[in-house]
């Protein structure tokens, strides 16, 4: 349908080539990885509960950074290698 549309000449704003969708989810998940690790690491940090506390702020880290990477290819619309 999309190839009939070029070849007519009919293609419109709405047409992308790129399908984000991919990684769109894998930013949902890196982002809820990402608030849950800092909100239950806080409250380990709060209680004294070191060990845990310091697994999960490197897990939000993480994330963050995945959330990061993974944002700045979804808002710019390249695809994924």
């Amino acid at each position: 349908m999309l190839r009939r549309a070029k070849a007519e000449g009919d293609v419109g704003e709405l047409a992308d080539p790129h399908w984000n969708v991919p990684m769109g989810i894998l930013a949902m998940v890196a982002g809820c990885f990402a608030v849950y690790s800092a909100v239950f690491g806080t409250r380990y940090w709060i209680y004294g509960n070191y060990v845990p506390a310091v697994v999960l702020t490197a897990v939000a880290g993480v994330s963050s950074v995945v959330l990061m990477k993974t944002w700045a290819r979804v808002s710019s619309g390249v695809e994924p290698r």
